[in-house]
């Protein structure tokens, strides 16, 4: 059995969750002995795998699972879309994606036509939560018997993670607030250091800045003044992250909206408690003292939440037990049961 991995054709020009996401996949199902591989097609018949694994519904990715049905390839997408869609947005959403294709003769598709196509027409799809899988069904009208449930996995270094090499290295003292991720508005690292302008937390920054946010950061570093550090871009296998979620006192990802963000079950395994936005499929427990959801744009309840973590924060093996189940190991055999139910 021989699998093909596809996504966006730029989608290893940046990095970020997805990018993550594919190499450790693709890594978790070599260690388990499955025949994957990223595909080149510009090079290969894409006939020559015998089930195509489509990482996002976007970026023109629907034309893989079209021509996969064209050439009795299955595909298998994992979905990776934004939740929280108000039955009104959706409407407006396919009467948009109707009208287009009317008035151009179905010469052109809205992005959402595009990754309904993607998500109905795949033999099966992966969400990442059981808010993801809702979302599929009421908004994508995705069959809930082709959705397999399978979250990210995390690997096994962030439960060995220690702060001894981020002290070290950097000679920040452990308990700051660490926010990692692409440095953006998205993101909202100018939220959490505006929630806390009066309070003597430490921040610790670390993520991707692109030219467009370079202003941004310059203001986060501005407002943020000395209790303020940012520590560039950190790959994922760098151990200096680790290292980082092992010395924070909390990880926070006040972000817009979320899928199902790796910082922060990385940061649980680390033995990290975690403030997120509500907005999230990341289906975990909200254990006293470890995992906290709040509005993104709610700076008093990023606050609270920031604040209540450090001051009560659950033992580190708590943190590192709500995500035991997600080692990569165990992760890459369910994907491997959805491949071998379609060959």
């Amino acid at each position: 059995m021989k699998i093909g991995f596809l996504a966006s054709p730029t989608l290893f020009q940046r990095t970020g969750g997805l990018q993550n996401q594919v190499r450790s996949t693709l890594n978790a199902l070599l260690e388990e002995g499955v025949d994957a591989r990223l595909a080149n097609p510009y090079e290969e018949s894409l006939g020559v795998y015998d089930i195509l694994h489509v990482f996002s519904a976007i970026n023109g990715t629907f034309r893989f699972v079209q021509y996969g049905r064209e050439i009795g390839v299955p595909a298998v997408v994992s979905a990776v879309v934004q939740i929280e869609f108000s039955p009104s947005l959706v409407r407006r959403k396919k009467l948009a994606e109707r009208l287009t294709q009317r008035i151009t003769r179905y010469e052109a598709r809205t992005s959402f036509g595009e990754s309904r196509t993607a998500l109905t027409l795949a033999d099966r799809v992966i969400a990442l939560g059981r808010s993801e899988a809702d979302t599929l069904s009421d908004a994508y009208d995705v069959d809930p018997a082709r959705i397999g449930i399978i979250p990210n996995g995390v690997d096994a270094r962030f439960f060995d993670a220690t702060p001894d090499f981020f002290v070290q290295q950097t000679g920040l003292q452990p308990g700051f607030a660490f926010v990692p991720g692409n440095v953006s508005d998205y993101k909202g690292q100018l939220r959490l250091i505006e929630a806390l302008a009066e309070d003597d937390v430490p921040i610790v920054l670390a993520g991707n800045c692109t030219g467009e946010n370079q202003a941004y950061l310059e203001r986060c570093l501005e407002l943020g003044g000395t209790r303020t550090r940012y520590l560039g871009a950190l790959t994922p296998d760098d151990p200096l992250l680790a290292s980082a979620y092992a010395a924070a006192g909390v990880t926070v990802l006040p972000s817009v909206g979320e899928v199902a963000p790796n910082v922060i079950t990385e940061s649980l395994a680390a033995g990290t408690p975690a403030v997120v936005t509500r907005l999230n499929a990341l289906d975990l427990d909200e254990g006293t003292g470890r995992f906290s959801q709040i509005e993104p744009g709610n700076r008093r309840a990023i606050r609270s939440a920031v604040l209540e973590m450090l001051r009560a924060p659950a033992p580190p093996e708590a943190c590192a037990a709500a995500v035991a189940n997600r080692r990569w190991d165990a992760i890459a055999r369910r994907i491997n049961a959805i491949y071998r139910d379609l060959v």
